[in-house]
């Protein structure tokens, strides 16, 4: 009776017992000591099996299994929690940085200070300007910023929204690449020089885009999908961010503006953030889109880690 089943597998072949059978044949094949050892292996076993005995090539053998088998480990990270309180911080000043990072804010100074604290213990080699732009906060987020020395400080009086705060801060800016910066992350170790050194390296870089991570852990995006009917995804969403398959380098569809780098003179030349997407959302992957209209790739990051608390700066609606 099983000789006259079929099974349809997913690659939509039917197979008949003969089939089946055939093809389970190639399965135990493919596990059988030669196939995994190779002639190289193969060779090694019967010289330990000769020289140390059959029990040494079980022991050494389970362990070669063992570690074929073992499954990814989830590196422990730490915990992130915002400041309690804030107090004076120091940055150097520069004339003519390598990076103007650009943090738009609306209220909440203890995430904007925490923020501010990890770019300045984060310690980049590269040289770089902060320009945070208060959109007309409410709160005491004037004094906090002017506790905070080395920064260059945009007040607006009236709300302007977070896509003309981000293109107020360009305005200004004078380094040679803007990098656009949420206020409710926290930035790890190298984080700034990782995405300077992939325009370095690779010339027809246009936009970067770090990996970000939850507080908790879990990666948030490693890079944006736009699918056919126009939605967006964040590939990897909850996952761990440390799986090999969010740790290369590769191009994207878009990186999320929490934080993205791309040249200032390019930023310009595709008309900057399109207030047509004022007050938010939707204006990072039309800057994407943008730039790969100029010629120029849209690449994902993830030597640089940025920890994104997400929905503080400007609502998750």
């Amino acid at each position: 009776m099983i000789w006259g089943l079929r099974r349809r597998w997913a690659s939509g072949w039917s197979l008949h017992g003969r089939d089946l059978s055939r093809a389970l044949f190639y399965r135990v094949r493919a596990w059988s000591p030669g196939a995994v050892l190779g002639r190289k292996g193969m060779r090694k076993a019967v010289r330990i099996l000769t020289d140390e005995g059959p029990g040494m090539l079980l022991r050494r053998g389970y362990g070669r299994l063992a570690r074929l088998w073992r499954p990814h480990r989830r590196k422990k990270r730490p915990t992130y929690s915002i400041a309690t309180a804030w107090g004076p911080l120091a940055f150097d000043e520069s004339l003519a940085p390598t990076v103007s990072i650009i943090i738009p804010v609306f209220n909440k100074p203890l995430y904007t200070y925490t923020c501010l604290r990890s770019i300045l213990t984060s310690k980049p080699n590269q040289s770089y300007e902060v320009i945070v732009v208060d959109d007309a906060s409410r709160d005491d987020t004037g004094e906090m910023l002017r506790a905070i020395q080395g920064i260059r400080v945009i007040r607006h009086k009236d709300n302007q929204g977070f896509i003309r705060s981000c293109n107020a801060g360009a305005n200004i800016a004078r380094g040679r690449y803007i990098l656009f910066l949420n206020n409710d992350t926290i930035v790890e170790m190298n984080w700034l020089d990782e995405l300077v050194r992939t325009f370095l390296t690779f010339p027809l870089a246009g936009l970067v885009g770090a990996k970000l991570i939850y507080p908790n852990g879990k990666l948030q995006e490693a890079g944006g999908v736009i699918w056919n009917d126009g939605s967006g995804w964040n590939y990897g969403r909850y996952d761990d961010p440390d799986k090999p398959e969010y740790s290369y380098l590769r191009e994207v569809d878009y990186c999320s503006g929490a934080c993205i780098m791309l040249p200032r003179e390019l930023f310009w030349a595709v008309g900057g953030f399109d207030e047509l997407f004022a007050p938010a959302y939707g204006e990072d992957s039309d800057l994407a889109f943008k730039v790969r209209q100029a010629g120029r790739k849209v690449l994902y990051q993830p030597e640089s880690e940025v920890i994104h608390f997400e929905g503080v700066s400007s609502g998750t609606d």
